[in-house]
């Protein structure tokens, strides 16, 4: 073999090697417990709760002491990023929407519309409960197959109508993001699918999704 041929040689090698880094790369993400937060600028569930602490409810609002949180040193992005959940959610409790217990709980009300977008799925489902630091809900087979479906869809196409907000709504429908969008592109939605997919074993899934996008599922 001449020299041009061995360089040639070489080369596809090197780049069959690139090719396996990369599978390899996006399988052990796929399939990690939690999308990685430093990748997308995030903060975990177990992040936001750290704050607990520093949130109450009076007269049926919350009340969040964002100073005190910062200056124990907390991330100031993840800290105003409560404070502006907690506002809208304070905005909905004054609508009547929904109700603070003095636990922090949330009751929603009936008028208020966080329900079940694929009612013609069968099976058991439950709807879709809110808390102080985000939303959850059980999701049967058909409807993660059709959530997975719907993701995969919108990412491929581009068609992200409303950012991550828009692509949110097709898990948590009405659910109140306060992440930015720009940083949530094609990829994460379709990392966000891939776990759905992979954790669906025939009787669906557990998703719990923060205020800031951070998603953790988990099989039913």
């Amino acid at each position: 073999m001449n020299k041009m041929g061995i360089r040639n040689l070489i080369r596809k090698i090197f780049c069959l090697s690139l090719v396996i880094t990369m599978i390899f790369s996006m399988t052990s993400n796929a399939f990690a417990n939690e999308i990685d937060t430093k990748e997308f600028n995030v903060f975990s569930k177990d992040e936001v709760m750290q704050l607990k602490p520093y949130i109450k409810v009076e007269s049926g609002l919350y009340k969040f002491d964002s100073y005190k949180a910062i200056k124990d040193g907390y991330n100031s992005d993840m800290v105003e990023g409560q404070k502006l959940y907690l506002e809208n959610l304070n905005n909905e409790a004054k609508l009547g929407n929904i109700f603070i217990t003095s636990d922090l709980e949330i009751i929603t009300k009936n008028n208020r519309s966080l329900q079940n977008m694929y009612r013609s799925c069968p099976g058991k489902s439950t709807g879709i409960k809110q808390y102080w630091w985000g939303y959850s809900r059980y999701a049967n087979d058909c409807e993660s197959k059709r959530i997975v479906s719907d993701l995969n869809t919108a990412a491929a196409a581009g068609t992200m109508a409303g950012g991550a907000a828009g692509m949110a709504s097709l898990i948590f429908p009405g659910a109140a993001i306060v992440a930015g969008g720009a940083a949530f592109d094609a990829g994460y939605w379709w990392l966000v699918a891939t776990r759905i997919d992979a954790n669906n074993k025939g009787k669906g899934v557990y998703i719990e999704m923060t205020w800031a996008l951070l998603f953790d599922i988990t099989p039913q």
